[in-house]
């Protein structure tokens, strides 16, 4: 169901300060359950869309559509719950493992198959961040961690900092970071200060041989074919090597498996420079 009403803002502004409803878009029930309101008991709405909201239209659709989906609720007698989807939703690829390369789905799947249960999982992967938490949902405090605001390059050296940490203090969690080959670029030397401490932390680096996200930005302001967002002739592995980290280039879903789960017996980093599609992804 795709609601798309002409109502105006302060419509909705209204509607949302009179509302018995409590809301969110992107959570289930479970989510909201402990929620506590400070007015009187609130009906509670499930609105869920996979890729979230299709924001050329804004935030206001997602109001629109719960506004649509609690008068239908009223008009069934108020009990259960409403999914929605807005828009086309867009699955990411798959594929075998053999032959083409990986998608990402593919590779999050595979380290989540392998992962250790209380594993903490360091992101930076922009163009590949839908895929990550279908694959690896938290479901546990304080096991993810990413960047703010768009801020490039933080969690390779966060991710260091927070395997010491780990040591530090005994909890001795691994460590899995995931970083595209862009973002790669910007603390590349903090794989060196991992290498000294000697932590057995697993970096994989997505292979997409481009600036994915600028590339989804660029085709989103309508202005494709922006120059130097292209990434060819890197040497990851070589680089891992040189800061003197254990590192492999991964080609299939097997071989990931296997380095992947061998890394938390290294005394040093294991760099994986895996080889994933290169299509570009829609931001809405």
């Amino acid at each position: 169901m795709v609601c798309d009403p002409q109502d105006d803002q302060r419509d909705v502004v209204a509607w949302l300060r009179s509302s018995e409803v409590e809301y969110g878009v992107g959570h289930s029930l479970g989510d909201l359950a402990g929620t506590q309101s400070r007015t009187r008991p609130k009906q509670r709405l499930d609105v869920r869309e996979r890729q979230g909201v299709r924001r050329r239209r804004g935030v206001s659709e997602a109001i629109r559509v719960q506004q649509e989906a609690v008068r239908r609720m009223d008009l069934d007698g108020g009990v259960g719950q409403v999914c929605i989807s807005l828009g086309a939703q867009h699955d990411a690829p798959k594929t075998s493992g053999a032959g083409d390369r990986l998608s990402a789905a593919d590779v999050f799947a595979a380290l989540s198959e392998i992962r250790p249960a209380n594993a903490v999982l360091v992101e930076e992967a922009p163009s590949n961040h839908a895929e990550l938490h279908e694959a690896w949902p938290i479901t546990e405090p304080d096991t993810f961690y990413t960047f703010a605001s768009g801020g490039l390059g933080w969690d390779l050296p966060a991710s260091v900092g927070i395997a010491l940490a780990e040591r530090e203090t005994g909890r001795n969690r691994p460590v899995v970071a995931i970083i595209g080959d862009g973002s790669f670029q910007y603390s590349v030397q903090s794989i060196w200060s991992a290498a000294q401490l000697q932590l057995p932390m697993l970096i994989v680096i997505m292979r997409n041989r481009q600036y994915t996200i600028l590339k989804s930005f660029a085709e989103l302001e309508q202005t494709p074919g922006v120059p130097s967002l292209d990434l060819p002739g890197m040497d990851f592995v070589s680089i891992a090597h040189g800061y003197g980290c254990d590192a492999a280039r991964i080609e299939d879903l097997g071989a990931l498996k296997q380095a992947a789960a061998n890394a938390w017996t290294n005394d040093v980093p294991t760099v994986l420079e895996v080889s994933v599609s290169g299509q570009v992804p829609p931001l809405v």
